[in-house]
């Protein structure tokens, strides 16, 4: 007789994704993610987010409106 002790764990392993600024690995349901037209990005924090967007608003002008 099968218990429910016996049945093997069936969670799903959690999804990590590395920080576009400093690297850092992330869970991917707590990454913060910018839109961004034509790419995805992932941000460990806010100080991260901030350093992305100064970059990209001297990369891309366009994005400092």
């Amino acid at each position: 007789m099968s218990t429910s002790m016996d049945l093997p764990d069936l969670q799903a392993p959690e999804v990590f994704v590395a920080c576009a600024v400093c690297v850092v690995e992330v869970p991917l349901d707590e990454a913060i993610v910018p839109e961004v037209t034509d790419r995805l990005v992932y941000l460990y924090g806010f100080d991260c987010y901030a350093r992305w967007r100064g970059a990209a608003a001297i990369s891309y002008p366009s994005l400092s409106s």
